[in-house]
């Protein structure tokens, strides 16, 4: 069990994940995604870089520690994390944490080692497996990857999603917008799109996204210095100093910097409205309650027809 790389559990009744399991050094990705019955994660391996833990019904099962243990992995600072987790709550060790699809900072010298981490919920009953797409400009200028990466199944319950910045930058464009003297700008957006059906088996189709609820960032002290970094809260003015030094144009307006709206192709995709959809999942709704927090979710029935729905442009390309 030396080179195991790759260990999948998903759908699986497994109850627990044993202190042992911290032993497979080389594991890389795991798969916990649908474990309805796990209840403990006493460790996780220290090297694991992806982590699907999708629609866990973790709420009146998986106690505070072990999602601690899960969110914790970015403290290792592991090169190329991706973990998509089952949670509604901010870990509380982020460096910066705003409310809003994205978060914003001024860095210097190298390009900033850190974790950035988002929090989304789909609120439609229906709708497709999504995908998630980030929105990473330095400078003004785009320079992250072009496709989104769909997740498998639907999300009927809030989600942290953590990735390793560097993860989601394309290196050639990077260097040909970073200034080497002076301050930069870094502005990165995260939404969710999918499909929206009134019902499965109506032909009524929606293109829509699910705009994150807040987002983070934790800085790996081993690699980056906390001192070439200047964190941004929105509606914050641009410092005076920082913007005259950097390659930014001073008079671009600071407001159309953060957040900026991401744009898509072919399709007006609709933001979803705070008040949408309430009265109708009201007889829908199990009531679950952790920490004096309401975690009510739309409980679906069991399926009676596969969803058929056309693709979207941003979906055709995987």
């Amino acid at each position: 069990m030396e080179n195991i790389k790759d260990v999948r559990l998903h759908f699986s009744g497994i109850e627990e994940l044993p202190f042992s399991f911290k032993n497979l050094v080389t594991l890389e990705k795991l798969e916990l995604s649908c474990c309805g019955s796990i209840e403990k994660i006493r460790g996780i391996p220290p090297n694991l870089k992806e982590l699907s833990a999708i629609n866990l019904d973790w709420y009146s099962l998986l106690n505070l520690e072990s999602r601690h243990i899960l969110l914790c992995q970015a403290l290792h600072e592991v090169d190329g994390l991706k973990f998509i987790v089952e949670e509604d709550k901010a870990p509380e060790w982020l460096d910066h944490h705003v409310e809003g699809d994205s978060c914003s900072f001024w860095f210097q010298n190298e390009f900033p080692n850190m974790a950035v981490c988002f929090g989304a919920l789909i609120e439609d009953i229906w709708h497709s497996p999504p995908k998630m797409l980030i929105d990473v400009r330095v400078n003004g200028t785009d320079v992250g990857l072009p496709e989104g990466q769909t997740i498998f199944a639907p999300l009927s319950t809030p989600h942290i999603f953590l990735f390793d910045l560097r993860l989601l930058v394309l290196e050639d464009k990077l260097k040909s917008v970073v200034s080497e003297h002076g301050w930069n700008h870094l502005e990165i957006s995260f939404v969710l799109s999918y499909i929206k059906c009134s019902h499965p088996v109506e032909s009524d189709i929606l293109y829509l996204m699910a705009r994150a609820k807040w987002s983070g960032a934790y800085v790996y002290r081993q690699k980056s210095r906390m001192e070439d970094l200047q964190f941004i809260n929105h509606g914050q003015e641009a410092v005076p100093k920082l913007l005259k030094e950097s390659s930014m144009n001073p008079k671009d307006s600071f407001a159309e910097l953060v957040p900026r709206r991401m744009k898509w192709p072919h399709f007006d995709f609709r933001p979803i409205s705070e008040s949408q959809s309430v009265t109708v999942r009201e007889t829908n709704m199990r009531k679950r309650k952790r920490g004096g927090r309401d975690l009510s979710i739309w409980v679906p029935p069991p399926p009676t027809c596969s969803l058929q729905t056309p693709l979207s442009p941003l979906d055709e390309k995987g």
